[in-house]
């Protein structure tokens, strides 16, 4: 890896200045055009790559290149219309405004990570229904499992305003089965990126807390 931590390892020597893709100085007296201002949780910019490899998609049992590689060459897919319309109604049906100022989180930079999440999870929506259930029943756009849906209901981060978005009440969520909550997230792309975002939101709201000691 050439990042660890957000440090850059590729330095050779005292006084390597890396590159700044971002806009940011990387001489004294240098001025760009424009800084663009990074989207933070607390003080950690958002890398939806390394977000996803460490987070969204933690499987320990595939090295951390390995999962940092299969999200860049997924970059390159065309997302569905389906995709770009869950993920936007999703991050603006106000279901998750609060939780976002709180967290730092720019709605845009949101949409857009969901809909690369999706590129490396269900090809950007372009697999059928069929072949969006994963060996490990994982469900739909966002490819969702069971246990995680469950965490975000039982929690609050998916909470009334969401349910309301999705249309299904909140008791009726927390009620369903295994089974009748994988159907809904399989089969309701709206209900699958709401979970999608707030699962994202909880993980989040972890490495805050993780990072401020609570």
């Amino acid at each position: 890896m050439s990042k660890l931590g957000g440090v850059d390892r590729n330095l050779k020597r005292v006084g390597d200045v890396p590159s700044a893709p971002s806009g940011g100085l990387t001489r004294v007296g240098d001025v760009p055009a424009a800084t663009p201002k990074l989207k933070k949780v607390g003080e950690v910019p958002v890398v939806w790559r390394d977000f996803w490899a460490e987070d969204y998609n933690a499987d320990a049992k595939i090295p951390m290149e390995e999962r940092l590689s299969h999200f860049e060459k997924a970059q390159d897919i065309k997302v569905t219309k389906q995709v770009e319309d869950s993920a936007d109604y999703a991050v603006n049906s106000g279901a998750f405004d609060n939780e976002l100022k709180s967290l730092g989180l720019d709605k845009k930079d949101l949409i857009k990570g969901l809909i690369d999440i999706s590129k490396v999870e269900s090809g950007g929506g372009n697999l059928p229904k069929e072949k969006q259930v994963s060996s490990g029943m994982a469900q739909g756009l966002w490819q969702l499992i069971e246990p995680s849906a469950r965490s975000v209901l039982n929690n609050g981060q998916f909470g009334k305003k969401a349910a309301n978005a999705s249309g299904i009440p909140l008791e009726e969520l927390k009620a369903m089965s295994k089974e009748e909550l994988r159907d809904v997230l399989l089969n309701n792309d709206n209900l699958n990126a709401l979970f999608a975002a707030a699962l994202v939101v909880q993980k989040f709201q972890h490495k805050r807390n993780k990072g401020s000691g609570s």
